[in-house]
């Protein structure tokens, strides 16, 4: 199962489903956003929010290099 995910690539398995194991990709990103959700709740009192703020704008600066492509596609398309 796990050769599989991997041949495909994970995050194409996960997301587009592109061979049988994208439900099983779904579980284990799943358990990664779960595990990087539980960290960051639980480090929420420690943290001041200068570091919040920070970690925020490389969420979004990352979100918005990652969509790049479907946002800037709607700008080519010939109608």
């Amino acid at each position: 199962m796990i050769q599989g995910v991997l041949e495909g690539g994970f995050l194409r398995v996960a997301l587009k489903d592109v061979n049988q194991y994208g439900p099983h990709a779904m579980i284990m990103l799943l358990f990664v956003f779960a595990t990087v959700t539980a960290i960051a709740l639980l480090l929420v009192p420690t943290l001041s929010l200068e570091i919040w703020s920070i970690v925020a704008a490389l969420v979004f600066i990352f979100g918005s290099w990652t969509q790049r492509d479907r946002f800037f596609g709607v700008f080519r398309r010939s109608f």
